[in-house]
């Protein structure tokens, strides 16, 4: 009997024991942390700019509209920008924190660009690596140097073809080729937000209707103005192969500045830019 309870108590002991061992070694454990991610998270959320995520199109550069057929644009990542300069496309960093913003000298992928457009590229490239002071009015991201001074606007771009203005840059002509715009001409098409489509087609103004269902996009035969025009050279049969071309439209495309329309067989028969004027 006095065996039996001697063995009870040294085993009354061993569980006392390794209980008080078990606290012991519990409270000194070190707390669990967080993942990993969501400490990633919040640094992200607290980093990200205040511009990311927004696509801008060159209005005024140094006072001046932009050039109407070579816009340059800025497109904002969370700390990347890049874009068309005018003539060529760049990339570089950037840092925006209230309404302070710094960029970087962009690298610039370079060829050749005609004197006009080579003037607004490097005025545009200035403004980006001068600017200092950022700030969003009505819609207008407007940059400006360390004493406040103006150095560009820029517009949102547009996301969908509703409520829109652009200027045409080519079309199919009659002969199943894409031509440009004739110099000295200017055709334009304005989409409304209740499927009317407007216009000046080179000589005549013309009235029509759109459709738009995802990225197809169909358009009515356009009435016209009776005018006839002789100069430039060959400016009526370019505004009747251009409202040709419009009726072909199957599908378009929206990147920033440019729209496109393609026929059936996805074949591109009218390019646009888009009209920051409007």
């Amino acid at each position: 009997m006095n065996a039996f309870r001697s063995i009870s108590r040294t085993l009354s002991l061993l569980i006392v024991g390794t209980l008080f061992l078990t606290v012991i070694l519990s409270c000194a454990a070190p707390a669990t942390e967080p993942a990993a991610g969501d400490d990633d998270n919040d640094a992200a959320a607290d980093s990200a700019s205040p511009l990311a995520a927004t696509s801008w199109i060159l209005h005024t550069i140094e006072g001046q509209d932009a050039l109407p057929i070579a816009p340059a644009t800025a497109n904002f990542g969370d700390n990347i920008v890049q874009g068309v300069a005018t003539c060529n496309t760049y990339s570089t960093t950037y840092s925006a924190t209230g309404d302070t913003i710094n960029i970087a000298p962009p690298t610039i992928n370079a060829i050749f660009c005609p004197a006009a457009l080579t003037q607004q590229e490097l005025a545009f490239v200035s403004a980006l690596e001068t600017a200092a002071v950022y700030e969003i009015v009505d819609g207008v991201l407007i940059l400006r140097d360390e004493a406040s001074n103006e150095l560009a606007t820029l517009v949102a771009a547009p996301t969908t073809v509703s409520d829109t203005a652009w200027r045409a840059t080519g079309y199919l002509n009659s002969k199943g080729g894409m031509v440009t715009v004739i110099e000295g001409s200017v055709i334009t098409a304005a989409f409304g937000t209740d499927d009317s489509l407007t216009g000046f087609g080179g000589c005549n103004d013309y009235t029509g209707t759109y459709r738009v269902e995802g990225e197809t996009i169909k358009v009515a035969p356009a009435a016209t103005t009776k005018k006839a025009c002789s100069d430039p050279s060959g400016v009526m049969d370019q505004e009747s192969d251009y409202l040709a071309a419009l009726e072909l439209a199957a599908t378009f495309d929206l990147q920033g500045a440019r729209l496109e329309f393609r026929d059936g067989e996805n074949k591109q028969v009218v390019t646009f830019v888009y009209d920051t004027r409007q």
